[in-house]
């Protein structure tokens, strides 16, 4: 049974990476959660879209919106495709989207921890190895807020492994999220300084938008709930001068990727810890194999920060307004200073 020794050798080197003091015991789960992320799309396409920038042969196993079954996802030729398993009669079968009702209706066949063995698990990954062209080395694993939580799955279910989970804690080196709400805060306080023209020295930051043309409002509000907003257009130009003002004033800790030392627009945390810019660890059809900063082996998919393209929107919005309302406090002071000039030369006393 070469192909389950090969996963459980994988799981194996990549426990050893985690602290050996850890208390907890509970089984590593092989499969990922049905759902990834909030998005009202289909859960596959959760995993369509974290497959697309993988290499040819990337594979993982998810649970079913069937119950009782498990579906396979991955990429061959380019393309992501999908298939359906079911556990029944003492062996796995493939089922396709005309058979769901048939099976669904036949009893799961429940195996507990006392009773489940290696040639099971094993079964299913022979099947799958005999009908695609996929390895053990392909298989991505789910970090512990991607695997699966049902209990199926851990306890009565034949789709757990006897190994231990990875550390409940992940040491994360940059916090992103944080430092973006750190300037938002920030520019608050500007506007609150702008509206009430108090502790106006806090506003130089922004004397080189003087005369700065800002895009309509509307226009940066759909740029910003565009797929991918930041690779030209107007959110990109707002994102580049946000960057900017970061750097001057200080603010930029945590918030550029150490890699490409762009601000942050899609981060993910690696298996290092270390938080860097999507486009620092994959390109096109490609995907690198270690962390960029330290060449620690990324041997978890690696996870998006969440919440922080939400933020990021936000603060490129509040920066806007700031700007916006600088602007239209200086030509409020420059027609205030208008309307005295012409209270002065309408008093006699200024005539001469």
């Amino acid at each position: 049974m070469e192909s389950f020794s090969q996963i459980q050798e994988l799981l194996r080197q990549d426990k050893q990476k985690e602290d050996k003091t850890s208390p907890d015991n509970r089984p590593l789960c092989m499969v990922f959660k049905q759902k990834l992320t909030d998005s009202p799309q289909a859960p596959y396409l959760d995993f369509e879209d974290e497959l697309r920038n993988k290499v040819d042969g990337s594979w993982l196993i998810r649970e079913s919106g069937q119950t009782g079954m498990i579906s396979l996802s991955y990429k061959l030729g380019g393309r992501i495709d999908h298939k359906r398993f079911v556990y029944i009669g003492k062996k796995w079968k493939v089922v396709d989207y005309k058979r769901i009702a048939e099976f669904s209706k036949k009893p799961f066949e429940a195996q507990t921890k006392e009773t489940m063995v290696n040639e099971l698990i094993d079964s299913l990954l022979k099947i799958i190895f005999e009908k695609l062209p996929l390895t053990p080395s392909g298989m991505l694993l789910p970090l512990e807020t991607q695997a699966s939580a049902e209990e199926s799955y851990y306890h009565s279910g034949p789709y757990i492994v006897l190994q231990h989970k990875l550390s409940p804690i992940q040491k994360v080196y940059d916090k992103p999220l944080d430092a973006l709400a750190n300037s938002i805060e920030v520019i608050k306080k500007i506007r609150q300084n702008l509206d009430t023209q108090q502790e106006m020295s806090v506003v130089k930051s922004l004397k080189e938008y003087e005369n700065f043309s800002l895009p309509p409002r509307e226009l940066l509000n759909a740029a910003l709930n565009q797929a991918k907003p930041y690779r030209e257009g107007t959110a990109k130009l707002m994102k580049d001068i946000f960057a900017q003002w970061l750097e001057v004033n200080k603010l930029g800790t945590d918030l550029f990727c150490p890699v490409t030392l762009d601000l942050f627009d899609e981060p993910y945390v690696l298996t290092s810890g270390k938080v860097v810019n999507a486009s620092a660890w994959h390109g096109i059809n490609q995907h690198r194999s270690e962390c960029p900063l330290t060449r620690t082996p990324i041997v978890h998919q690696p996870e998006h920060v969440k919440g922080y393209r939400r933020k990021l929107a936000e603060a490129l919005m509040q920066f806007y307004d700031m700007i916006k309302e600088y602007q239209l406090s200086l030509k409020n002071s420059d027609n205030l200073v208008l309307e005295d000039d012409l209270e002065k030369a309408e008093d006699p006393a200024f005539r001469y």
